[in-house]
């Protein structure tokens, strides 16, 4: 038997509310709801969930599931209203990339793995978040002396370039000269960009099987172009093993590890 469904005036009526701010709450991600004939409904199960929660303290919502249910849901400007809702609340801009975003499409990966949302629904919450991580990154900006230059890539047969344009931001604003390559790139073109930058680390980040696949001959083309050439590897598909045995100077499992090897490259 499906569940109960309410519209938002009648789940405004429910919580002796404006139509409003029950819309406010479905668009911030505070209350799940979906789109039936083009109009917002929310289950009965899940409006008694909202009523029962304690509020957060500030700066302390669930940010991640709120934006979590708004990219599940299609509802690109709602995920917007979240990120624009956790920077008002104090929410440094990094943690935003790295707690809200990342950790938000960490969790659509696995529903996805899991067989609990379909490729469609997986592919549309990605696309909404490049979307959006092109506004936030706008925010990104720093003053000042570069402390190096770094290039990013995906090997030829990586799909998922997401994380490279986080991590290219992220980068950036810690002073640091970024170039992203984005992904799926071939052997020669890598070694081609590395003889151009002399002195650049390189960074390949790898999420699929195809990634793994391809990064030794990423690597080893990074190397023949330029024999100093220091490079680091991560990404959801790397681990300490797979860059040692592609001969990578560093696994870096997060932002932070990739901080601390190129201050020591």
């Amino acid at each position: 038997m499906p569940p109960k469904t309410l519209t938002l005036h009648e789940a405004a009526e429910s919580l002796g509310v404006h139509y409003m701010t029950v819309y406010r709450y479905v668009r911030l991600g505070m209350l799940p709801a979906s789109k039936n004939g083009g109009s917002w409904q929310v289950t009965a199960t899940d409006l008694a969930a909202f009523t029962s929660k304690p509020k957060p303290t500030r700066g302390r919502a669930p940010w991640k599931d709120r934006f979590l249910a708004r990219l599940l849901a299609g509802d690109e400007a709602g995920a917007w209203g979240v990120i624009e809702a956790a920077l008002a609340s104090g929410m440094a801009t990094r943690d935003i990339y790295v707690k809200v975003v990342a950790g938000a499409m960490r969790d659509v990966g696995e529903a996805w793995h899991n067989n609990e949302i379909g490729i469609a629904s997986e592919h549309r919450a990605t696309a909404i978040t490049q979307r959006l991580v092109g506004r936030l990154g706008q925010q990104m900006t720093r003053r000042g002396p570069s402390k190096g230059s770094v290039l990013l890539a995906g090997p030829q047969g990586e799909r998922h370039d997401l994380p490279l344009t986080i991590l290219s931001d992220l980068l950036r604003v810690e002073g640091y000269d970024v170039m992203n390559l984005g992904c799926d790139l071939p052997c020669e073109a890598i070694a081609e960009v590395v003889a151009e930058n002399p002195g650049a680390v390189v960074g390949f980040s790898v999420s699929c099987p195809a990634g793994r696949k391809a990064l030794k001959g990423a690597v080893s083309s990074a190397r023949k172009a330029g024999s100093d050439v220091r490079v680091m590897v991560g990404g959801l598909g790397a681990d300490a093993e797979l860059a040692a045995s592609v001969r990578a100077d560093a696994y870096v499992p997060d932002v932070d590890g990739a901080l601390e090897f190129l201050a020591s490259a």
